[in-house]
């Protein structure tokens, strides 16, 4: 159950990386460019902390989302006449 929880944490944060590449890098760079003067220099960004608030919101949605499954698995586990 752990290795599974790692795997989806990571899964999480590479798509989340490269989704966020592939649109700021990519496909808003001439709107960045074209509004250079109103954004902070990229060597005064702090890229370690972005990374680590990426890892922590995976990390985050993976356990809710787990968690999530659990209650639901809980809930409808039981005999569907009990329910009514």
């Amino acid at each position: 159950m752990l290795k599974g929880i790692v795997l989806a944490i990571v899964a999480i944060f590479i798509a989340w990386s490269a989704l966020d590449f592939v649109i700021h890098g990519l496909l808003l760079k001439e709107a960045y460019e074209a509004t250079a003067h109103l954004w902070r220099a990229m060597q005064d960004t702090n890229m370690m902390l972005m990374h680590a608030v990426t890892l922590a919101i995976a990390i985050c949605f993976v356990l809710l989302y787990e968690r999530y499954l659990q209650f639901i698995s809980s809930e409808y586990s039981g005999n569907w006449t009990d329910k009514a």
